[in-house]
């Protein structure tokens, strides 16, 4: 039954009907001409990383700790994406609480637990847990196991986020000064300060 303010004559329905058809039409090619055009230029084999390795078999620590390996480069997807693991978290280490204007990113918990700011919200993550967080969305964690945690993280599109690791990797002894620049520098802002265990 149709509701009185949805109601339309048939021929509105048979112009709405052609409409709709002829955008979706148009923004099928358009989608397969630029999915065409990216897989033209992009590797035409698998990439294979092994299990503690890092795509260029480069050692990016933090901290000089927390191990970051890369498994896919911004480059190998034209920016689309960017994978890697982060491993050896210890407990009640994390970053502010920031955002990322311009990507999605995921995490997916390999081991440990892991508590999450995620807007107003808090999430606790136990291995096999994954958090979705939006761009433009204010998040932080903190490892909140006895054991050092490990995630692995992906970004979507790459954006700048391989870039602040590798930076990051470079600092010999990190202050909230050099972490707040660095994070300027690559497109991220600091909203609040970092999230407590408790």
């Amino acid at each position: 039954m149709e509701g009185l303010l949805f109601k339309t004559s048939t021929s509105q329905n048979m112009k709405r009907g052609a409409f709709i058809k002829t955008s979706l039409m148009t923004l099928s090619m358009f989608s397969l001409n630029k999915s065409a055009t990216f897989a033209s230029e992009r590797p035409k084999t698998g990439i294979k990383v092994a299990d503690g390795d890092n795509r260029l078999h480069e050692t990016v620590k933090l901290d000089g700790v927390v191990s970051i390996d890369f498994k896919v480069l911004s480059k190998d997807t034209e920016g689309d994406l960017v994978v890697m693991t982060s491993s050896n978290n210890p407990k009640s280490t994390g970053p502010p609480l920031h955002i990322h204007p311009d990507f999605d990113e995921m995490f997916y918990v390999t081991k440990g637990e892991v508590k999450f700011k995620v807007g107003d919200e808090i999430f606790l993550l136990k291995v096999g847990d994954s958090m979705f967080i939006p761009r433009n969305v204010p998040h932080c964690f903190t490892i909140i196991s006895e054991t050092p945690a490990s995630f692995l993280i992906i970004a979507q599109p790459a954006a700048k986020l391989e870039d602040f690791f590798r930076a990051y990797a470079k600092v010999e002894q990190m202050t909230p000064e050099i972490a707040g620049r660095l994070m300027i520098e690559h497109n991220m802002k600091i909203v609040g300060p970092p999230l407590t265990k408790d």
